[in-house]
């Protein structure tokens, strides 16, 4: 039985790994979270700096929120929409050595963090993470991948505005109209 234990979820290259913390949420500190991940692609941690960081599940908030204290990580681990989800952990890698080491294999029966595969279940507390390399192509593709995004969303937000608008806008001219009419018959009424 996993308990308190927690899942960590992240893609590197394409590829979905994980990690499983042998402790509750209130116990993972973001420089343990940082340590499994370097320790994962057998990178030093010395040369390796990590950023995390996250769009957070508020209305309308299309900015990262970096996450660079054990609070912000508590509060990441916590913010959770009703479907029990989180927001896409980001995790960018810079520094020179970030070429991964070779890996322990499935056939030793034991992954690279020293955790047997057999106790790799997905619980409840499952975190998702995005681990980048320092490749400024892939760092360059994504955000422009972001800011295509953002800006179709605020488009559509833009056009459902302007509809909107337009909406009001032909309802009031109707309502103008029809007073206006109004009054013209009502004048032609007393002038005549």
């Amino acid at each position: 039985m996993m308990g308190d234990d927690v899942s960590l979820h992240f893609k590197c290259k394409g590829i979905l790994y994980s990690l499983l913390v042998k402790t509750s949420t209130n116990e993972i500190t973001l420089l343990m979270v940082k340590a499994l991940i370097c320790k994962k692609f057998g990178w030093d941690e010395k040369m390796v700096e990590l950023k995390l960081r996250y769009i957070p599940l508020i209305v309308r908030c299309d900015e990262y929120t970096t996450v660079a204290s054990d609070d912000d990580l508590r509060c990441y681990l916590s913010s959770v929409d009703p479907q029990g989800c989180r927001c896409m952990l980001h995790v960018e890698v810079t520094a020179s050595s970030t070429q991964p080491t070779a890996q322990v294999s499935r056939a030793e029966k034991e992954s690279s963090v020293g955790v047997n595969y057999n106790d790799d279940e997905i619980g409840g507390n499952a975190v998702a993470l995005y681990v980048g390399n320092n490749v400024e192509a892939e760092q360059e593709e994504e955000a422009e991948q972001e800011e295509e995004e953002n800006a179709s969303m605020k488009r559509r937000r833009m056009q459902s505005m302007k509809r909107k608008e337009k909406k009001k806008l032909r309802r009031w001219m109707r309502m103008m109209l029809q007073a206006n009419i109004g009054t013209t018959n009502m004048m032609n009424h007393l002038l005549y």
